[in-house]
């Protein structure tokens, strides 16, 4: 045991000493806050990309007026020469419109509001998001007139009811916390083990390497040796840990 004590102080002095264990301990945390709020700040300064809809025969379902106003990130042409087919429109080098949806394929007396949008290439996430928003206005206005219900009434029922969760100490976390926090607690650890596991195994090579192993495997059981090693790299963690808290 004392020897193990030995390979534990070592381990522990010689990293400690080391410059990069020092920058490491004010990047490391850095980095996660970084990794972290990457996605937020993507979707921050990226621009939604522009998309060309083209709704064909739509009037037969619709009339163009009743039509909800597009986002900005959406531009919308009504085409209502039924003697147009779908690959005709898209490969047309002039308009080349980034998708088509076919309004007559809905049965609204049928109770069917599905629809297939149709492109030449496949669409960004962002710009299937935008056509989807806005065909689910479009149908649910459809679906309003089909079963003669006025604007005022729709929104009354469409209107959504959220209910609130409250527990009786208002001090206990919510659902979504203490979910952010399983999963930020989750993710530390693993990094955490990947990160000191590295090490040990450094430190086994570097040993390895220079055959200084072979000095203290004559010396020392290889027992007491491997687990001076991972207490003493435990250690480091422990005082890094310490150090961001």
């Amino acid at each position: 045991m004392r020897n193990s004590w030995l390979v534990l102080q070592r381990e522990f002095l010689s990293k400690i000493r080391d410059k990069w264990f020092w920058i490491t301990t004010f990047l490391v945390p850095a980095g996660f806050v970084l990794l972290g709020s990457m996605p937020f700040l993507i979707a921050q300064f990226q621009e939604d990309p522009e998309t060309n809809l083209v709704i064909l025969k739509a009037d037969q379902i619709i009339d163009s007026s009743q039509l909800p106003t597009s986002p900005d990130s959406l531009t919308v042409d009504i085409i209502q020469d039924p003697d147009q087919t779908a690959e005709d429109i898209l490969t047309n080098e002039e308009s080349s419109p980034d998708a088509l949806v076919d309004l007559s394929q809905i049965k609204p007396e049928e109770g069917n509001y599905q629809v297939t949008v149709i492109s030449e290439s496949t669409l960004s996430l962002g710009q299937e998001n935008s056509i989807s928003q806005y065909l689910r206005q479009v149908l649910e206005r459809v679906r309003l007139r089909q079963e003669d219900i006025s604007p005022d009434k729709a929104v009354r029922l469409l209107s959504p009811i959220r209910p609130t969760f409250e527990t009786l100490d208002n001090q206990d976390p919510t659902a979504d916390q203490a979910y952010a926090l399983a999963y930020a607690s989750g993710f530390l650890m693993y990094m955490i083990l990947i990160f000191y596991g590295t090490q040990i195994m450094r430190s086994v090579q570097e040993e390895k390497k220079n055959r200084i192993v072979e000095i203290l495997v004559s010396s020392i059981k290889p027992v007491e040796l491997l687990f001076g090693k991972i207490a003493g790299i435990m250690a480091l963690g422990m005082m890094q840990i310490i150090l961001w808290v």
